[in-house]
């Protein structure tokens, strides 16, 4: 080995370690926001130290299939000489269907293959071409496809308006591997905007889920009781603070309008589940506990549970509901209780200090027909 293959060999060296601190630099400083056109601009800034070309374009595939040239990218650092500037914006507002035009850049795209014509022999040229290269005055080209993991993206376009353009293998490697960044970078910025459009979809149904929370949130604290003042002979207080926005407790307060009983009844449910599908169950609760058979059966608390199994049974859709129910004989200072597979009920004795735990046998609502529920007087 002569010493000006060991001084190519280490001159390609140093380019391949530039190559790769440049392409980290690059993609480690790529985000949504990112302006394409100024890192393309950047990336063939820098091949232009290595390589020797004229002008630089990109044609992309667009989402129907159509190649659409994208010329001059950062126009200050690819100016075009010698050129009529009429026939530029001609190819830039031209579309080409990718899997039928004769163009150079869709044939490279649709066929995946390289174009070097470093100088141009017209009668070997495609008649497609001949024309353009004639009216545009370009002496040279260096077509690529762009494409990332085996994705065809469009069409590079290195050319001269001035020179013959030849390349050897080396620079063709460095032409390669910026297209190959180029392409990288052009995918994963559409990626980013796919998923930054996306984003801004949720957010904006999650904006539309909020708001709808929040009215199902005013329409469920309006079926809850709110503090309840002195009754007879009791202070009645009540609160309710669901863990999200809606949910499936409720409880309320029933009185026999004509009077006939000298006493209520306290009702605290809750529908298995969170969020709207509880809450959901909680109105058909509600629905049931204020109808005309429970006033009238008020201080039957076995009655009263056993009708809002009724209404709600086959309606919750594999969903259950617990209740205890309570009716407080303010007449006779007793209380008859009856409890649908729910939490147990305390007496707290202010004077003693002392708890008493009462829990009465009964099963779930909404899960059989006809459920027995033990009453505890």
């Amino acid at each position: 080995m002569n010493s000006n293959n060991i001084e190519e060999i280490i001159k390609e060296n140093e380019l391949l370690k530039s190559e790769l601190e440049i392409i980290s630099s690059i993609y480690s400083n790529l985000d949504m926001n990112t302006d394409i056109e100024e890192v393309i601009a950047d990336i063939i800034t820098t091949l232009r130290k290595h390589v020797t070309f004229g002008n630089f374009n990109i044609a992309l595939i667009n989402e129907e299939g159509y190649m659409e040239v994208k010329m001059p990218i950062a126009s200050s650092v690819f100016a075009l000489s010698n050129i009529d500037e009429e026939l530029w914006h001609k190819m830039e507002r031209k579309k080409w269907n990718v899997h039928k035009s004769k163009s150079w850049i869709c044939k490279v795209a649709r066929e995946n293959i390289e174009l070097h014509y470093p100088e141009f022999n017209l009668e070997e040229i495609d008649e497609y071409a001949v024309e353009f290269i004639k009216a545009s005055g370009l002496k040279s080209i260096y077509y690529l496809p762009l494409k990332h993991e085996n994705k065809i993206l469009g069409t590079v376009i290195f050319g001269d308006f001035k020179n013959t353009m030849y390349l050897t293998d080396f620079e063709k490697k460095l032409i390669r591997r910026r297209v190959a960044l180029i392409a990288r970078i052009i995918d994963s910025l559409k990626l980013y905007k796919e998923i930054e459009k996306t984003n801004i979809e949720l957010q904006k149904s999650k904006r539309i889920i909020q708001e709808d929370l929040l009215l199902a949130k005013r329409i469920q604290k309006n079926f809850i009781p709110p503090v309840v003042h002195s009754c007879d002979k009791l202070e009645i207080m009540g609160s309710y603070i669901p863990m999200i926005e809606i949910g499936g407790d409720y409880y309320d307060f029933c009185r026999n309008p004509n009077g006939i009983q000298k006493g209520f009844g306290i009702i605290i449910t809750d529908a298995s589940g969170h969020g709207v599908s509880a809450a959901f169950i909680t109105s058909m609760v509600k629905m049931a506990f204020q109808n005309e058979y429970v006033t009238e059966n008020v201080d039957e608390p076995a009655l009263v549970l056993s009708y809002i199994n009724k209404v709600i049974i086959d309606k919750t859709a594999g969903n259950f509901v617990t209740a205890m129910y309570c009716y407080f004989d303010l007449e006779n200072m007793k209380a008859k209780i009856a409890c649908g597979g729910h939490n147990p009920l305390y007496i707290f004795n202010k004077k003693s200090g002392d708890f008493r735990e009462i829990h009465p046998k009964g099963r779930i609502l909404s899960f059989i027909d006809d459920p027995v529920f033990e009453e505890v007087e």
